[in-house]
């Protein structure tokens, strides 16, 4: 939490902030028009979210999350993601 109680006891301002793995079926052949080469089937995710907790259970945010095989193969256009997140932990 970045901040807690901002405007009643109990909600806060989060950051999250990710780096791991990922893996995906897709294609490796840059010619298909609708598809992108990353380069391999493992890549690289990072990311990074911001928003504010409700309470113990809701939360929204915004996040950006980015593929990517980092370098490590000849092709690589990576994949890019921004969105809002409706969170409800159980």
């Amino acid at each position: 939490m970045l901040a807690r109680d901002v405007f009643r006891p109990g909600d806060g301002i989060r950051f999250d902030f990710l780096f791991g793995g990922s893996v995906n079926d897709g294609y490796h052949d840059r010619r298909l028009p609708d598809r992108k080469d990353l380069g391999g089937n493992l890549l690289f995710h990072v990311g990074g979210e911001i928003g504010y907790q409700f309470n113990r259970t809701w939360s929204v945010s915004a996040f950006v999350d980015h593929d990517s095989n980092g370098g490590t193969a000849k092709r690589n256009q990576g994949l890019n993601s921004v969105g809002l997140r409706l969170g409800y932990a159980l």
